[in-house]
């Protein structure tokens, strides 16, 4: 497989990278798992986005709905509530790890573009494994996963994959173009007039 020129390496790290950062925008306000239940003549949902949940409740001619942020204090604590609280913090650091990326390669720093693709590909998948787990407890495994799962996990393949592009530039930097060779020069031999 020939190898990728640097400007071509450079500029596939850089979509993957910006890849990741729109993807964990989209994370920021999308849910991750809803939830439908039905009790006798009530219909209930919850959504859980990466800062809140959301519930709705609809019977005996009714429909109320609220929202509670995950560090409200109504939670149980000794539920999947503490690994939902440390992964939404995580979704941000991993897009912030992915901007920084985008940073350096725009500087021109790779080796730096480099690290932090590789530590934001580790925080989102971290981060997605935290909040899978919170709301799999929180929901006893009866919920439905959602868009930010699938967005939070491409997003940490398009970060490790910036990663693996920028150590793959790193490691076989392009070799430079020889100059043509040169052509020696004629020499010209300019007769001299003999002494007499």
């Amino acid at each position: 497989m020939p190898e990728l020129p640097r400007d071509r390496r450079t500029w596939l790290l850089a979509g993957l990278a910006t890849t990741a950062v729109l993807l964990m925008l989209l994370v920021q306000f999308l849910p991750w798992a809803t939830l439908n239940a039905n009790v006798s003549s009530v219909t209930a949902s919850a959504d859980a986005d990466t800062w809140q949940a959301s519930f709705t409740a609809t019977g005996f001619g009714r429909t109320t709905s609220q929202s509670r942020g995950w560090y409200n204090a109504s939670f149980d604590p000794q539920g999947g509530i503490t690994q939902v609280r440390v992964a939404a913090p995580l979704t941000v650091l991993g897009l912030l790890g992915a901007a920084a990326c985008v940073t350096f390669i725009l500087l021109t720093r790779p080796r730096w573009a480099l690290i932090a693709a590789l530590a934001a590909a580790v925080v989102i998948a971290l981060a997605a494994v935290l909040m899978m787990l919170g709301l799999n407890d929180l929901f006893d495994g009866k919920q439905s996963w959602s868009l930010s799962v699938w967005l939070s996990w491409t997003a940490a393949l398009a970060s490790a994959g910036a990663g693996l592009v920028g150590l793959l530039q790193m490691r076989r930097p392009d070799q430079p173009t020889p100059a043509p060779a040169m052509m020696p020069a004629e020499t010209v031999v300019i007769p001299t007039p003999k002494a007499k």
